[in-house]
Protein backbone atom coordinates (compact mmCIF):
# COMPACT_ATOMS: atom_id res chain seq x y z
CA UNK A 1 0.00 0.00 0.00
CA UNK A 2 1.45 3.30 -1.01
CA UNK A 3 1.26 6.43 1.09
CA UNK A 4 0.49 9.54 -0.16
CA UNK A 5 1.97 12.13 2.74
CA UNK A 6 3.25 9.02 4.83
CA UNK A 7 4.32 10.02 9.06
CA UNK A 8 7.21 9.09 10.61
CA UNK A 9 5.18 6.18 12.10
CA UNK A 10 3.75 4.64 8.81
CA UNK A 11 7.56 4.74 7.98
CA UNK A 12 8.53 2.29 10.96
CA UNK A 13 5.67 0.18 10.71
CA UNK A 14 3.77 1.31 14.22
CA UNK A 15 0.36 1.34 13.47
CA UNK A 16 -0.87 3.58 16.25
CA UNK A 17 -3.51 6.43 15.62
CA UNK A 18 -2.62 9.77 16.57
CA UNK A 19 -5.28 9.97 19.41
CA UNK A 20 -3.42 7.25 20.87
CA UNK A 21 -0.30 8.46 21.24
CA UNK A 22 1.27 11.14 24.17
CA UNK A 23 3.55 12.57 21.00
CA UNK A 24 3.34 14.30 17.63
CA UNK A 25 3.31 12.33 14.66
CA UNK A 26 4.64 14.80 11.86
CA UNK A 27 5.00 13.76 7.69
CA UNK A 28 8.10 13.22 6.66
CA UNK A 29 7.78 15.88 4.05
CA UNK A 30 7.66 18.67 6.75
CA UNK A 31 9.23 20.36 9.15
CA UNK A 32 8.12 20.95 12.63
CA UNK A 33 10.19 23.37 15.30
CA UNK A 34 12.07 21.57 18.05
CA UNK A 35 12.43 23.67 21.48
CA UNK A 36 14.38 21.97 24.01
CA UNK A 37 14.50 23.66 27.01
CA UNK A 38 18.14 24.56 28.22
CA UNK A 39 17.14 24.84 31.78
CA UNK A 40 16.28 21.27 32.15
CA UNK A 41 19.63 20.31 30.53
CA UNK A 42 21.63 22.79 32.97
CA UNK A 43 19.95 20.97 36.07
CA UNK A 44 19.87 17.84 34.69
CA UNK A 45 22.55 15.12 36.64
CA UNK A 46 23.36 13.98 33.38
CA UNK A 47 27.21 14.96 32.83
CA UNK A 48 26.04 14.31 29.01
CA UNK A 49 23.06 17.24 29.02
CA UNK A 50 24.71 19.02 30.85
CA UNK A 51 27.39 19.35 28.27
CA UNK A 52 24.97 20.14 25.65
CA UNK A 53 23.74 22.82 27.29
CA UNK A 54 27.25 24.34 28.21
CA UNK A 55 27.69 23.98 24.10
CA UNK A 56 24.17 25.99 23.44
CA UNK A 57 24.98 28.65 25.54
CA UNK A 58 28.59 29.03 24.02
CA UNK A 59 27.12 29.45 20.77
CA UNK A 60 24.48 31.38 21.44
CA UNK A 61 27.38 33.50 23.36
CA UNK A 62 29.33 33.64 20.09
CA UNK A 63 26.47 34.29 18.01
CA UNK A 64 25.09 37.27 20.46
CA UNK A 65 28.70 38.67 20.41
CA UNK A 66 28.80 38.31 16.13
CA UNK A 67 25.68 40.17 15.69
CA UNK A 68 26.21 43.02 18.48
CA UNK A 69 30.05 43.86 17.11
CA UNK A 70 29.16 44.21 13.29
CA UNK A 71 26.50 47.10 14.52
Amino acid sequence: MAFFRPRLTDHFGILLPQADLDFAIPFLDEDIPLYVDPFLLWRSPSQQDQALHTSAAERVQSSWLSNTSDA
